[in-house]
């Protein structure tokens, strides 16, 4: 006698297939079977098993060059420490900045762009050609003793085409940024 064998008339064996080795995979993800498997996690999956975005880092607030005429030209950010977040970029040249005009001798402000409090800051001029500012000369600061202020006053720049380099510390201690200008000083 023989029996003829027949497939259910829903059935698929490349859908079964399929599923089965979805489930396999959803109870190795679950079980963390990858990374016990080759031995650490895999870098597409966290230790959870889910895929997670790279941590952004912190940054500090940025900060504004006020100018006699009231325009404000953001700052670019180098060196920073803020929030666990910290990098180094000891100099930035005129090349990496947009210059900005203005008069000789002019008094500059600069401050957090929030308006946070500034605690103790620092500035420096190096001259355009100094890509390094190994020849910075200081044009301002003040230590973090005395009482916070929202921004800092900056004296005039001699006429010339230079590089401005400010360190601003948030007055809470919560961090600190130094922040670059090209500046074109007619």
């Amino acid at each position: 006698m023989t029996v003829e064998r027949r497939a259910h008339p829903g059935w698929c064996p490349a859908a079964a297939v399929a599923l089965v080795t979805a489930a396999v995979a959803i109870v190795a993800v679950a079980t963390g079977w990858p990374d016990r498997v080759a031995g650490g996690p895999s870098p597409a999956m966290a230790t959870s098993g889910i895929s997670r975005s790279p941590e952004i880092p912190k940054l500090p607030p940025g900060a504004l060059l006020i100018l006699p005429d009231g325009r404000r030209v953001g700052g670019t950010r180098g060196s920073y420490e803020f929030g666990g977040s910290a990098a180094d970029v000891p100099w930035l040249p005129t090349s990496a900045l947009m210059p900005t005009a203005l008069p000789a001798d002019s008094p500059l402000s600069v401050g957090f762009n929030d308006g946070s409090a500034v605690g103790e800051w620092t500035a420096s001029v190096a001259a355009a050609a100094d890509a390094q500012g190994r020849d910075s000369s200081g044009v301002g600061g003040r230590e973090a003793s005395q009482p916070p202020l929202v921004q800092v006053q900056i004296g005039g720049i001699r006429q010339g085409n230079w590089v401005l380099a400010v360190r601003l510390f948030l007055a809470d201690g919560s961090g600190d940024g130094t922040y670059f200008w090209s500046l074109e000083v007619r």
